[in-house]
């Protein structure tokens, strides 16, 4: 930058033919007009060089400059009429006895009231530092700003950020992005923050970490008294300290009594112990344990639900059993063999393992399965893992996996059962049949969606590209839909195919059959075409934008080309049939799924 403002200043001394005059210079100089503007107060030596629009003033040697209440100090400095500047060298900029910023450089505009500093920045005001490479100073309301990271120390508190606002009359400051503050036994990572530095009050809104000791909260708003060590933490809040962990919609903690009170969807977990309620309250140094609201406490040995639960953890006492079979509410187990495991904290089933869920009418056997009916988290694996959804009363999927998962959550204010399927997946229904090596659905979508090399089959076509999702309505395939590089292949007679390829297609069922079909983004096709539904009389290619298909009893009635099509016509007996494959062409029925024994093989 500052080459070039070099560069057109030699230009417009070299076209005017200006002249310049290099004197010792005298703070007498200045007159009464030019008190708004930088005044220099001393230099070791000054070039003038005046021009028709404007006049340029070289300072070297212990600079001192003053505009208003603000000095600055250099090693030089070169100032364009009268108010803007750069100063070079052991930069020093002072506007009160408490605030004082040095630089490397700066860039100096009086008339919008504000100067960047480069190199080496540090801004100390009163008892505290701000370190940096690059900061924006408001001259006029003495607020501090950077963009690319920045240190802020305020005695034993550190604090670092991407971007900031430091106020340096009221001492509060805003953060953002990559933020971490750091004191005596005390971290905290934030995306946002705001930070009163005379109280050491913290607020955040945006996902932030904070540890004190062996203890981690985490949430997404609230604040932290550093003083007090006290905060209010809600949004995905969750706090953990060795093995105990918990989760709740407001987390309120008292660091210096070691209370923790837990409101709204409270959820606790502390090695072998696990509970549930409205509300918690905990004392570790007590070790009361307080649960009040739809309480559920479970261990090793014992699950207990009451309305309000209080327990000891010292004297192990509560106030208010474990078999192959585990019936909650609306989930069934039935195994040879149920333990728990302690350490995760998960039921673990062994041999001819069935877990059903009447409510989604599904089912799930394995021959080993992780579980948690709380969270209705069923993991299965062990032999060929089988899932069975039924669809509607007369049609029922089967799916199997290396390993099935399955679990419920909140989707849109409901709760919804997700369930995930991993290797070697494959699915047969009266309706449609699939592999893939990555699947996913949701009852509440009815999508299935299916990942890496998948394929699905309907009727006689077949599908497939990166990405399948194929939307389900009262049982029956109410679209699919294909994702980067889809490819439809279609033959009636397993000997000529017709073929439909494009970025997206979205193929519409009506009844289970085949409606209307759109392929966008290098559109391309190849469809035999019949006479009489009967006798093939050519083949057509095309290539374009978008194509528009729509069908008939499974044929196509009609096709509509958009943006410039590209088409060629051949009749049967002059075209190369294997030339006219288009690029992604796999026939893959060999591993089309048949029958449901065959899946289990």
């Amino acid at each position: 930058m500052n080459r070039y403002i070099y560069t057109s200043l030699l230009a417009i001394l070299f076209m005017t033919g200006l002249q310049a005059q290099d004197k010792p210079y005298s703070p007498d100089q200045d007159t009464v007009e030019q008190a708004n503007f930088l005044r220099i107060l001393h230099t070791e030596s000054l070039k003038t060089v005046v021009g028709a629009k404007e006049t340029i003033r070289y300072l070297t040697g212990d600079v001192e400059l003053r505009q208003d209440s603000t000095f600055m100090y250099c090693d030089s400095a070169v100032i364009l009429d009268g108010n803007i500047a750069r100063a070079f060298g052991n930069v020093l900029i002072q506007q009160s006895d408490s605030l004082v910023i040095f630089a490397d450089s700066l860039y100096y505009d009086g008339n919008k009231g504000y100067t960047d500093l480069y190199g080496n920045v540090v801004l100390q005001n009163n008892d505290q530092e701000l370190w940096t490479d690059k900061l924006r100073y408001n001259l006029n309301s003495r607020v501090a700003s950077y963009f690319s990271g920045a240190l802020l120390k305020a005695g034993t508190t550190k604090l670092r950020s991407e971007i900031g606002l430091y106020y340096t009359r009221s001492e509060k400051s805003f953060f953002k992005n990559y933020v971490k503050v750091v004191d005596d036994d005390f971290s905290l990572k934030a995306d946002s923050l705001e930070f009163d530095i005379l109280t050491r009050m913290s607020k955040f809104i945006g996902p932030t970490i904070i540890e004190q000791g062996t203890k981690k909260i985490y949430c997404e708003k609230g604040f932290y008294d550093l003083e007090k060590e006290e905060g209010e933490f809600e949004i995905n809040a969750q706090f953990k300290d060795g093995e105990t962990e918990a989760v709740a919609d407001l987390i309120k903690y008292f660091g210096k009594e070691d209370i923790i009170d837990l409101i709204g969807n409270a959820e606790y977990k502390d090695g072998e112990r696990e509970a549930q309620a409205d509300k918690m309250h905990y004392e570790e140094a007590t070790g009361i344990f307080d649960l009040i609201g739809n309480a559920s406490y479970q261990d090793a040995s014992r699950q207990i639900e009451s309305d309000d639960i209080f327990y000891n953890q010292k004297t192990n006492s509560v106030k208010s059993s474990g078999n192959a079979r585990i019936v909650d509410g609306e989930q069934t187990l039935d195994a040879e063999q149920v333990d728990f495991d302690e350490e995760r904290q998960m039921g673990i089933a062994r041999g001819n393992v069935v877990w059903r869920d009447s409510s989604s009418n599904l089912e799930i056997r394995c021959e080993a399965s992780d579980y948690n009916n709380t969270t209705g988290y069923v993991k299965a694996y062990g032999g060929t893992p089988l899932l069975k959804y039924g669809l509607n009363e007369t049609d029922t999927l089967f799916l199997t996996a290396d390993t099935l998962l399955s679990y419920t959550d909140t989707l849109q204010g409901d709760s919804v059962r997700f369930f995930h399927a991993f290797s070697n997946v494959k699915i047969i229904s009266q309706d449609m049949q699939a592999i893939c090596d990555s699947l996913a659905f949701n009852e509440q979508d009815s999508i299935f969606e299916l990942y890496q090399n998948p394929f699905a089959w309907k009727d006689t076509s077949q599908f497939n590209a990166d990405t399948l999702l194929i939307s389900l309505q009262d049982g029956e395939v109410d679209h699919i839909l294909l994702l980067e590089k889809g490819f439809i292949l279609n033959s009636p007679d397993a000997l000529f195919y017709n073929q439909i390829k494009g970025k997206r297609i979205k193929a519409l069922f009506t009844e289970g059959e085949l409606d209307k079909m759109r392929v966008t983004g290098n559109a391309e096709s190849v469809y035999y075409a019949l006479e009489d539904g009967k006798q093939y009389i050519g083949v057509n290619k095309v290539i374009c934008s978008e194509i528009l298909f729509l069908f008939g009893n499974n044929e196509i009635d009609y096709i509509k080309f958009f943006g410039s099509p590209n088409s060629e016509f051949h009749p049967m007996d002059q075209v190369q049939h294997e030339s006219l494959k288009l690029e992604g062409f796999q026939l893959n029925e060999a591993n089309r799924p048949k029958s449901l024994y065959e899946l289990l093989q």
